[in-house]
């Protein structure tokens, strides 16, 4: 399924092996900013099992190439990451991957935010996702448990 936003000057679609890269490049920058991880380095590493064994989508713009991805169980529609270029971010390229991702799933989907995270925690509330309550992340760090709209 691909999603094509061309005011906005995206695309979504699938991700392909070539795209690895641009991937671990935004993951990488966001990790610079989040500086309530005190050992990134395992969450880099996971990424590209990630990327390899589960369902991904990435926004891909005509000139800049890969600008955000997601990535998603395909059995259990739980959504692991969703990323997007720091330069990109406003732009709508979140909830388009998130809408594709649903769409796909055809059944709501859940995913775990860490509480210190609240730019991520504002952005689920304003879509509409739905708090089940308190967990640990696999990491251990306090998190929710958010699940989306119908």
């Amino acid at each position: 399924m691909e999603r094509v936003a061309t005011a906005a000057g995206w695309a979504i679609r699938p991700f392909r092996m070539e795209d690895g890269e641009a991937c671990l490049r935004i993951f990488s920058d966001w990790v610079k900013t989040a500086d309530w991880l005190s050992n990134p380095k395992p969450s880099i590493l996971e990424l590209g099992a990630v990327l390899t064994r589960s369902r991904v989508w990435v926004a891909d713009v005509d000139k800049a190439g890969v600008v955000g991805f997601l990535s998603m169980s395909a059995k259990t529609r739980y959504v692991d990451h969703l990323f997007i270029d720091l330069d990109w971010r406003f732009c709508g390229i979140g909830s388009g991957l998130l809408e594709t991702a649903r769409a796909s799933a055809n059944r709501p989907l859940e995913l775990t935010v860490q509480d210190v995270n609240i730019r991520a925690r504002r952005f689920y509330q304003r879509l509409g996702w739905i708090d089940m309550g308190a967990e640990k992340s696999n990491r251990g760090e306090p998190s929710r448990r958010l699940r989306s709209p119908e």
